[in-house]
């Protein structure tokens, strides 16, 4: 980020205390941090929103700060992955709109900016007030980077789905574009290409990895098109089936959930930024 203040872990000024019965207390490690608001305004805190349980914990501090302080207006937040971003709109009228609910939860803590970085869809910064987005073009150009030091020099991005293309193509305008769509034929997901790739080295590029299933078609589907490698960046890798993904070389996670990844045996050792 630029010109951000310096960005500090909200777990290292809190702590998180869960009783027996359920009940979730936050407490501020050191009043001091509660006297000014002139310190909080130095600061961008990290904070983990993975779960309903996060969630309530972010709440609790923000009362903290309302107690102390009069409001958190003073404060920023810096999201690395909210949860429940892929429920951005209501299903059916029977069903909930989950992530609306998350939205009203932050939005009621009255952070004066919430970061997030790289939201899966533009519904959660248009639900979340005074959100602001923080693209992942920092880090897949440094993943580039990293890779062209290893002797990686990667010839072209490619993007998963349709989905991902129009993202791509504004930020990486200088940068040669693959891209691939996700079909089915008799009821198969089958995996089409627009250029040819024989004896490139590529990266896949998207937000987010769930199971991983399409970048295992994707990366099978480059190799016997002749790619001479095939890398992977997301920004959240939850691969709640494990990395075991053969016909990828590498896998970089920008920002991970590190109690949802099961690491299963697999030639791919995922590298962490911001880790």
């Amino acid at each position: 980020m630029v010109d951000k203040p310096e960005m500090k872990d909200i777990k290292t000024i809190t702590s998180r205390v869960i009783y027996p019965d359920g009940q979730i207390t936050c407490k501020i490690s050191s009043p001091d941090l509660l006297t000014s608001r002139e310190y909080w305004s130095q600061e961008v805190l990290r904070v983990e929103v993975n779960s309903y349980e996060d969630l309530f914990f972010l709440k609790s501090f923000s009362e903290i700060l309302h107690h102390n302080l009069g409001d958190a207006s003073s404060v920023k937040i810096f999201i690395p992955c909210l949860f429940g971003q892929r429920s951005d709109r209501r299903f059916s009228g029977e069903s909930s709109f989950d992530l609306k609910i998350i939205a009203d939860f932050i939005n009621s803590c009255g952070f004066g900016e919430v970061q997030i970085f790289d939201p899966h869809s533009d519904v959660a910064p248009a639900l979340i007030e005074k959100s602001i987005v923080i693209t992942a073009e920092t880090a897949v150009r440094a993943t580039i980077k990293r890779l062209s030091e290893s002797g990686e020099e990667i010839d072209a991005i490619v993007s998963p789905d349709a989905g991902a293309y129009k993202k791509l193509y504004n930020l990486y305008s200088d940068i040669d574009l693959v891209a691939a769509n996700k079909v089915r034929k008799n009821g198969e997901p089958m995996i089409q290409l627009n250029a040819e790739v024989r004896g490139l080295k590529l990266l896949i590029v998207d937000d987010l990895a769930d199971g991983g299933y399409t970048f295992r078609l994707l990366s099978q589907k480059l190799k016997e098109q002749g790619a001479s490698s095939v890398h992977l960046y997301v920004s959240h890798g939850f691969f709640h089936k494990g990395l075991d993904f053969p016909d990828l070389d590498s896998i970089t996670i920008g920002s991970h959930i590190g109690s949802k990844v099961k690491y299963l045996m697999t030639h791919c050792k995922p590298y962490f930024l911001n880790r």
